[in-house]
């Protein structure tokens, strides 16, 4: 992540996020695409200082992988909150 070898990160959970950032710490510079499961684990993320650039809908796995791929395509410029 920190050497931008990273092209997307996926949560799951509120735990996912809060497990990632303290084994991470913070990013600096380009931050990857982040991806959410739904609006909790969207809000525990923008808690810890991620952008997230897409929110599953439905928020199941499928609706992960779907946003993924959406989120891919069009890049962070369609960020939640932009």
């Amino acid at each position: 992540v920190r050497r931008g070898e990273v092209d997307a990160i996926t949560f799951t959970s509120s735990s996912t996020v809060e497990n990632f950032c303290d084994a991470v710490g913070p990013i600096v510079g380009a931050q990857p695409l982040v991806v959410s499961i739904g609006p909790v684990t969207s809000a525990t993320a923008g808690a810890r200082g991620l952008r997230v650039d897409a929110e599953a809908d439905p928020h199941t796995i499928d609706g992960v992988v779907a946003a993924l791929r959406s989120a891919l395509a069009t890049g962070p410029a369609g960020s939640l909150g932009a």
